[in-house]
């Protein structure tokens, strides 16, 4: 009996020494924008399905969790240009299903980062943009005034020089 209990013992250490290899590599609430891909790539979890004036748009299927997903379903993706992680984008068309209005979702946002730099309306769009200087980065909230729908954009800015100049000379 007492080597059945020390074999367990063993297979439960063993099991939880491994456990940081099984464990995500990617932060997808906090992405290292700017890192290789091929250096969060753990066991094939970015899946390319688009591509298009250099940019590569990937589907992740890791575990990821972001504060949206305590208030609506959520599509998450990411992109890169050159290799490297450019930005993380996410949607969803619930809002109007549960009341959520662009206000609601400002005050969660500013809650993180702060009151927003600018808000610009184009047509039924309001942009609404969050310049995050320590970190290189700038987020963009999408909300559709007539359909609800919302989007968030976070982008890495040192790679938007990149991706401008393939968009204009895409060879």
């Amino acid at each position: 009996m007492k080597s059945y209990f020390q074999v367990c013992l063993i297979m439960l250490l063993v099991a939880v020494s491994a456990a940081p290899g099984f464990a995500d590599i990617l932060d997808c609430g906090n992405p290292a924008l700017g890192a290789s891909l091929d250096s969060l790539e753990d066991g094939g979890r970015f899946i390319k399905y688009h591509e298009k004036g250099g940019v590569a748009y990937y589907n992740y299927t890791g575990a990821c969790r972001l504060p949206q997903h305590d208030h609506v379903p959520l599509m998450v993706i990411y992109a890169a240009v050159d290799g490297k992680l450019y930005a993380r984008f996410t949607s969803t068309n619930a809002n109007t299903r549960i009341g959520v209005t662009r206000d609601d979702i400002v005050k969660r946002i500013a809650a993180r980062l702060g009151q927003p730099g600018k808000t610009v309306e184009q047509g039924d769009w309001s942009i609404v943009v969050w310049e995050i200087p320590d970190k290189k980065t700038k987020f963009k909230l999408k909300f559709n005034n007539v359909t609800k729908v919302s989007k968030t954009a976070l982008y890495y800015e040192p790679l938007r020089p990149a991706v401008e100049a393939k968009a204009k000379n895409p060879l």
